[in-house]
């Protein structure tokens, strides 16, 4: 996720207003979840999908 987050801090300090979401993945009951999304978009046209998977 470093990655991702990095690419959101390096516009965000360039001056962009990033509006940023993550959320998590669940399957079933499990109370952990299996991965999350992240979600962010830019007032200069930023725009970040990914989905990321814990590993097992």
């Amino acid at each position: 996720m470093r990655d991702f987050e990095s690419s959101v801090r390096e516009v965000v300090e360039k001056g962009e207003v990033v509006r940023y979401q993550s959320i998590p993945i669940y399957e079933g009951n499990n109370l952990m979840p299996k991965g999350v999304m992240l979600k962010a978009r830019g007032t200069n046209g930023f725009s970040l999908d990914v989905t990321i998977i814990n590993k097992k």
